[in-house]
């Protein structure tokens, strides 16, 4: 354990304040005392990721875009980093972007429905109908109407 000075705080004190203003959705105090640990104890991937999910619940989703960027850089197999940043994305209306994040999370684990959901979705609405179908089928069975409808769409789409 590291002695410290009376009122300083150790970087795990500042996350774990950090977790648990983001627990009780307290974002922009949570962003904030984020932002301060990073400032004062360097890039760290799991805080800016979790800076970036409370920029998303702020509906900053450029922010989050790039805080999520930074985490990816700093642990680039990050798969749940990866799946949020495509969220961000699919948020702000960027669909393609968003394609190629969940599109790297099935690389990775290619039997993560929310990511093959999300990309189909994302494909659906970019017009790329064979793709969208062939993800829509491997959700296949499911009882989510959403998946079934998308498929459909993308069978009249398609003329099937």
């Amino acid at each position: 354990m590291v002695a410290c000075l009376p009122g300083q705080q150790t970087a795990g004190q500042v996350f774990d304040h950090a977790v648990r203003l983001q627990q009780a959705g307290k974002w922009g105090e949570a962003e904030q005392e984020y932002r301060s640990y990073l400032k004062r104890f360097g890039a760290h991937p799991e805080a800016l990721a979790n800076l970036g999910a409370v920029l998303v619940r702020q509906e900053r989703f450029p922010e989050a875009v790039r805080a999520y960027v930074q985490a990816l850089k700093l642990a680039p197999a990050g798969v749940p980093i990866r799946l949020n940043l495509g969220l961000a994305y699919f948020k702000s209306g960027q669909l393609a972007p968003a394609v190629e994040q969940f599109t790297a999370v099935l690389e990775r684990e290619p039997g993560h429905l929310q990511a093959r959901q999300l990309r189909a979705m994302c494909l659906l609405e970019l017009e790329r109908y064979e793709e969208a179908a062939r993800d829509y089928t491997a959700l296949l069975p499911s009882q989510d109407v959403n998946v079934r409808l998308g498929l459909a769409s993308a069978y009249l789409h398609l003329d099937r």
